[in-house]
C-alpha cells in the first residue's frame, strides 16, 4: 500500500531476519528503527515531510524494562542516527516563551541539556571535543507562520550567546533534523535546533542567550523577513 487518506490509519507487520550472531550484537549496540521521512502527495515527491521518525528497536524484556525508565529525548540526530547515547543533566518543557518576529510568532516550547556519549561507530566525529566529555544542548521551537508568505523552518539561522559576551556558538546545523522545511502563511511548524559544547566550559558558564533569526522565505532564500529574537534559556 502506497497511498492512505487524510486521517487514516493502518495496522500492518513488519518483519526483519535476524542470524544468531546478528541478534545477540544488538545487545553491544542502541539499535533503532528509522521510518525515513519523504511522504508526499504526488508522484515526484515534492514538498514531501523531510523529517524521519526513530524509535528504540526493543528486543528483548530486560531491554525494554530498562529503556522504560529513560526521559523523553528530543529526536535530534544524535539519537536517530545512533550516533551517540544521552543522559539528562536537566530539561524544561511547556516553557511558552514567544517573541514575535516582523509578524510570525516563535515560542520556545522545551529546552534539554544531555551529556553525550558517542558511540563506538562515531567516536571519531566527535574527537576535537578531547577528554572533556560532550554537553548537547537541544532546543524544541514552534513557528506560527502568521505572515502572508511561505517560509523555511531550515534555513532559519540562530547562535547561543554565553555570558553575555563571553562567548558565541553557531548551532550544530547537521545534527538537526529536518522536520519540517515549507511553513505555509497560518500553518505551524516545530524546529529542533541543537549546540555541542565542551563539559568542563559548559560547567563555568552561568548564562545562556539564544538569537534565533532571521527567517527566510520560501520562494527567494536570501530574503531575510526581519532580523532576530532573543530568548533567556532556563539553565537549571
Amino acid at each position: 500500500m502506497s497511498k492512505f487518506a487524510a486521517g487514516e490509519k493502518v495496522t500492518g507487520l513488519i518483519t526483519f531476519a535476524l542470524t544468531n550472531e546478528e541478534y545477540q550484537s544488538l545487545t553491544t549496540v542502541n539499535p533503532k528503527f528509522v521510518i525515513a521521512g519523504g511522504a508526499a502527495d504526488n508522484d515526484s515527491f515534492e514538498g514531501s515531510f523531510k523529517g524521519d521518525a526513530a524509535y528504540d528497536f526493543i528486543y528483548s524484556d530486560e531491554q525494554k524494562e530498562k529503556l522504560a525508565g529513560q526521559p523523553d529525548f528530543y529526536q535530534d540526530k544524535l539519537l536517530t542516527q545512533d550516533m551517540a547515547e544521552k543522559k539528562m543533566i536537566f530539561e524544561k518543557k511547556d516553557i511558552g516563551q514567544t517573541q514575535v518576529l516582523v509578524d510570525v510568532n516563535i515560542t520556545l516550547d522545551g529546552i534539554q541539556y544531555t551529556e553525550v556519549i558517542p558511540t563506538e561507530a562515531y567516536k571519531e566525529a566527535f574527537v576535537d571535543f578531547g577528554d572533556s566529555g560532550i554537553v548537547a544542548i537541544t532546543m524544541k521551537f514552534i513557528i506560527d507562520n502568521t505572515s502572508q508568505e511561505s517560509l523555511s523552518a531550515y534555513w532559519t539561522s540562530s547562535k547561543l550567546i554565553v555570558d553575555d559576551t563571553r562567548a558565541t556558538y553557531l548551532n550544530t546545523g547537521q545534527l538537526e533534523p529536518e522536520l519540517v522545511d515549507e511553513i505555509k502563511p497560518g500553518e505551524k511548524g516545530e524546529k529542533l535546533v541543537v549546540y555541542l559544547l565542551r563539559k568542563d566550559e559548559f560547567g563555568i558558564y552561568k548564562k545562556f542567550d539564544l538569537e534565533f533569526g532571521p527567517l527566510r522565505s520560501m520562494d527567494n532564500q536570501d530574503l531575510a523577513k526581519g532580523y532576530t529574537v532573543t530568548f533567556e534559556l532556563p539553565k537549571e
